[in-house]
């Protein structure tokens, strides 16, 4: 199938839409700078054999022909390369150029990482939980505290330990001992920014505002 791949320009994508093409899933049409993707496939030692390569002079050059390709019958299938998501989706959901139709879109990972178990999934817990505190508090020009609170919250100590240490840069410094002891205060008393365990009750919560809600209470 020919699959127009958007700027496969580091050595995963790269493999990625090669592997697949001398697999036959594909047939790659490698959309991107050309002379970066040859940079790539040499200094990685793969050989890009008969795949077409489609010059682009950026990123966001490689989303929106990526897509064009797709909107003239050249390639029937659209594979991410090494450009953020939001760069090809907003390519992909253009309203007068990209790929919209009457269905919802959206988009999917797909990792073969093996014998991580769940181990992999706290690790992305935590990457998420910090990058979003990361950008709130950018927004927000700082932070006066970090608040720990239902399941995950209050029942992971390497969680909330985690989150604090990824955190250190906004002035967390987290109490090793008061966050094995569920807190409620975990972070030491100089730390410019505090970091509280406060339970929660969602179940009584959710109840509250169905109610108000029903006009029940």
């Amino acid at each position: 199938m020919p699959t127009a791949v958007a700027h496969p320009c580091d050595k995963t994508s790269l493999a990625g839409a090669l592997d697949a093409g001398r697999s036959g899933l594909i047939q790659p049409i490698l959309v991107g700078p050309a002379g970066k993707i040859r940079e790539v496939a040499e200094a990685s030692g793969m050989d890009l054999g008969r795949a077409e390569i489609v010059d682009t002079p950026h990123s966001h050059g490689s989303a929106a022909r990526a897509v064009d390709l797709i909107r003239a019958g050249r390639a029937e299938m659209l594979m991410k390369g090494s450009l953020h998501s939001d760069e090809l989706l907003a390519a992909v959901v253009a309203r007068d150029i990209g790929l919209r139709t009457g269905r919802r879109i959206s988009h999917a990972f797909v990792m073969d990482v093996p014998d991580t178990g769940p181990r992999l999934a706290v690790d992305y817990f935590v990457y998420r939980v910090v990058k979003e505190v990361g950008a709130m508090a950018a927004a927000l020009g700082g932070i006066d505290g970090l608040v720990f609170t239902a399941g995950i919250g209050e029942k992971s100590v390497e969680v909330r330990r985690r989150v604090c240490e990824g955190c250190s840069w906004l002035g967390v410094e987290i109490d090793e001992e008061a966050n094995r002891g569920g807190g409620p205060r975990i972070s030491k008393p100089m730390s410019k920014v505090s970091a509280w365990v406060v339970p929660t009750n969602e179940e009584l919560m959710i109840a509250r505002h169905t109610g108000l809600l029903l006009n029940l209470i």
